[in-house]
C-alpha cells in the first residue's frame, strides 16, 4: 500500500514536471516566433518613415480591445494569434513598390489595385508558418462590415480578429503623420472611427474602443511607455560607471 502511494505520487510529479517543461518549451518557442515576426514588421515599417512603429501600435491597441471583450468572445480568440496578426497585418507591403507606399498625391486606379494586393501577399507570405488562420486574419484586415472592403467579403465571414485589427489600424493611421497628411486630433480621430461604425468598422468593437482611456490609445504615449520600460530594464543591475555610460549612450540613440 505504501509503495503504491509512493508510485502514484512519483508518477503525478513526473507528469507535472513534464507538463511544466512542455509549457516552458512552448513559451520559449512563442517568444522566438514573436521576435521574428516583429523583425519582419520592422522591415515593413522601415519602407515608410511615416509609419514607424505602426505595427507595434496596432498590436498594442488590438491587445487593449481584446482585454475588454466579453468573456464569451475572448474564449473564441487566441490572443497570441491576434497579436501576431496585428503585428504582421501589413507584411504584404514588402511586395508593394515604395513609390506607391510613399506617394504624396492621389493614387491612380492601377496603383490602388497594387496597394490592395498587400493583404493577399501577406497571406501568401505567412503560408509557410503552417498557421492558416493567421494568414486568413491578415488577408481580411481591410474588409468592411458592409461588404465593400478589398475583396467584398460579407461581415459574418470576416474573422473577429480581422475586425479588431481593422479598428486598431484605422485609429493608428489617423493619429499618426502620413506622407499625404498630418495626424488628426484625438477628438477628430474618435469621431471618424465612430462615424465608420456599422459600415467600415464593427460597431461592437468600436464601442469597446471608446471605453479605453485616451492616454492608453495614443501612439506617442504608447511609444513613451515602451521607451520608459526599456530605460528601466536597461538600467537594472548596472554595476560600474563604464557599463552605465554605455547603456546611457544606447538609450540616447534610442530617443533620437
Amino acid at each position: 500500500m505504501k509503495f503504491s502511494c509512493i508510485l502514484l505520487v512519483s508518477i503525478a510529479s513526473l507528469t507535472l514536471l513534464y507538463g511544466m517543461a512542455s509549457y516552458y518549451r512552448w513559451l520559449v518557442f512563442q517568444r522566438k516566433r514573436t521576435s521574428h515576426y516583429k523583425l519582419l514588421a520592422n522591415i515593413v515599417d522601415a519602407k515608410d518613415p511615416y509609419t514607424r512603429s505602426h505595427s507595434d501600435h496596432v498590436a498594442r491597441v488590438a491587445e487593449l480591445i481584446y482585454e475588454k471583450l466579453p468573456k464569451a468572445q475572448k474564449h473564441k480568440i487566441c490572443k497570441w494569434r491576434l497579436l501576431e496578426a496585428a503585428t504582421l497585418h501589413d507584411i504584404g507591403k514588402i511586395g508593394v513598390p515604395d513609390n506607391i507606399l510613399n506617394k504624396v498625391g492621389e493614387l491612380t486606379m492601377q496603383e490602388r489595385d497594387m496597394l490592395k494586393k498587400h493583404a493577399e501577399l501577406g497571406k501568401i507570405i505567412l503560408k509557410p508558418t503552417g498557421d492558416d488562420l493567421l494568414g486568413e486574419i491578415v488577408y481580411h484586415h481591410h474588409e468592411r462590415v458592409d461588404g465593400e472592403g478589398y475583396f467584398n467579403v460579407k461581415s459574418d465571414c470576416i474573422p473577429i480578429e480581422s475586425k479588431i485589427i481593422a479598428v486598431a489600424d484605422t485609429l493608428s493611421a489617423l493619429c499618426t503623420d502620413r506622407v499625404y497628411r498630418k495626424k488628426k486630433s484625438y477628438d477628430d480621430v474618435m469621431q471618424i472611427v465612430k462615424d465608420a461604425a456599422g459600415t467600415q468598422l464593427d460597431e461592437e468593437i468600436v464601442e469597446i474602443l471608446c471605453l479605453i482611456p485616451q492616454e492608453d490609445l495614443l501612439f506617442d504615449n504608447i511609444e513613451k511607455q515602451e521607451r520608459d520600460y526599456i530605460v528601466k530594464k536597461e538600467l537594472t543591475d548596472v554595476n560600474d560607471y563604464e557599463q552605465l555610460a554605455l547603456k546611457m549612450r544606447r538609450l540616447k540613440a534610442l530617443r533620437q
